[in-house]
């Protein structure tokens, strides 16, 4: 093996890159967010989900970390999809947490409160 050689002769699976002929132009880049965006009923951005949904920016930025919402990058911005926000604020509204915890919570992530009847959190022994 060389200085010189090439990445994808190491590992084949990766594309090769683009050349100045393949790279997206801001035509073509438009058109992908255009699609994406009708695809998936619009795009918002993290603070304004987090307004919509009543949680702290940190709140969406830990549902994007454990991959409950999917992002999306145009123009070097982040986006979420407008769907994934609408059904995170709908469960947000009929009190299960998204965020997969033990039993059923009420009111907003993040927040202290209140564990339905029934759903008790296990006790550590020492």
């Amino acid at each position: 093996m060389t200085a010189t050689t090439y990445i994808g002769e190491l590992f084949p699976d990766l594309p090769a890159p683009k050349t100045k002929a393949e790279k997206e132009t801001p035509l073509s880049h438009f058109r992908r967010f255009l699609a994406v965006n009708k695809e998936e009923g619009g795009l918002v951005f993290p603070a304004q989900a987090a307004y919509l949904c009543g949680v702290t920016n940190q709140s969406i930025c830990n549902y994007i970390n454990r991959g409950r919402l999917q992002t999306f990058e145009f123009f070097g911005k982040t986006y979420l999809s407008a769907r994934e926000v609408e059904e995170l604020f709908e469960l947000k509204q009929s009190g299960v947490s998204p965020a997969g915890g033990r039993g059923k919570k009420l009111g907003y992530i993040g927040m202290a409160s209140a564990t339905l009847e029934g759903a008790k959190s296990p006790k550590k022994t020492v």
